[in-house]
């Protein structure tokens, strides 16, 4: 299947089920298929089994008389039919070269981009008619982007866990002013951090610290990727930031992940699934997709699966034409409860 808007509509439509919001790199995960995601043995011997015979019931009823003839016939029919599965997809950076292209040209009512997002919040609080006097957080979450925060208060992660959302680049606002107000009180608010997995993004906390318009986070837990969380967990997406490779997680490859501008998005997971997720590291200490984390939320120990035992992340949206997001598109995740 070649890469279109299609493609994309499908997705989006599944990712924002229920009047759920998504972001665009979530949207651009969730567009690589299973199938391109595997790209080993495994995904190519069902293609050769079909091709090879095919080339034997073709070459038969052609005349062929010789049964080596028709078994090497079958053979090349078979290795033929490999390579265009080898050949047939799209290059992963076009997915998000594509996807971005969609965003801008066509957009979707649950979209959030780089652009609207700001737009959307504001929207948000008016409608919303958010105040301090009803809404008196607990602790404070501080992302790595603002797309990230419009993610959360648009699927009412705020107030279902009593917890401030604050941007880490934007340090004004009555968000933030509340937030010194706090800060500088005797109701000093928990403070939380949560970021994308990759080898800058690791580093957020520091410049958290290191701002000094940032009051009162000398205590601030660490909630987000780490390579050592991501090294035992089998699943999820990569993107490629300077290229827009959009590749799979192997565990094994992280080191080159690593080093090579690579992110792996957090706000990819379903926002149903991240809500309960990152209540549980607020209320363990934990690191996200950490073997912690899924036993907080009751998912045990198949983090580190492989196989998919545990399907009911986002086997609930069903199986069928776009087989990306039923069977862990998105960032992969199979193993949540």
């Amino acid at each position: 299947m070649g890469f279109g808007d299609l493609r994309v509509l499908k997705v989006a439509d599944k990712l924002s089920k229920g009047g759920r919001y998504f972001t665009e790199q979530q949207l651009a995960c969730s567009c690589l298929l299973k199938r391109e995601r595997s790209t080993g043995l495994g995904c190519l011997i069902p293609l050769f089994g079909a091709g090879f015979f095919a080339g034997i019931i073709a070459f038969s009823e052609a005349g062929l008389q010789s049964v080596l003839g028709i078994l090497i016939a079958g053979l090349v029919v078979g290795l033929l039919f490999m390579l265009l599965g080898l050949c047939s997809d799209p290059p992963k950076n076009k997915i998000w070269l594509g996807v971005q292209k969609y965003c801008q040209e066509k957009s979707h009512p649950f979209l959030i981009t780089p652009k609207s997002a700001k737009e959307l919040i504001n929207r948000l609080l008016k409608k919303d008619n958010l105040s301090f006097e009803d809404f008196h957080p607990d602790k404070v979450i501080i992302v790595d982007d603002v797309e990230f925060v419009a993610l959360l208060l648009l699927n009412n992660f705020h107030r279902d866990s009593n917890c401030l959302v604050l941007d880490m680049n934007n340090v004004s606002g009555p968000f933030y002013d509340y937030f010194v107000e706090r800060q500088t009180s005797d109701e000093k608010l928990a403070v939380f951090a949560v970021h994308d997995g990759g080898k800058t993004e690791e580093t957020m906390v520091a410049q958290i610290r290191n701002n000094p318009k940032w009051i009162g986070c000398e205590e601030i837990t660490d909630l987000g990727l780490t390579r050592e969380a991501l090294s035992n967990y089998k699943r999820g997406t990569w993107i490629h930031e300077t290229t827009g490779m959009i590749t799979d997680h192997k565990p094994k490859k992280i080191d080159e992940k690593y080093y090579s501008n690579c992110v792996y998005p957090i706000d990819c997971i379903p926002a149903d699934k991240l809500n309960i997720s990152l209540n549980a590291c607020m209320a363990g200490g934990c690191v996200m997709l950490s073997p912690q984390m899924f036993a907080a939320i009751g998912t045990g120990s198949s983090h580190n699966s492989s196989s998919g035992d545990n399907s009911s992340y986002d086997s609930g949206h069903g199986s069928g034409d776009n087989s990306s997001y039923d069977s862990g598109g998105g960032a992969g995740f199979d193993d949540f409860g």
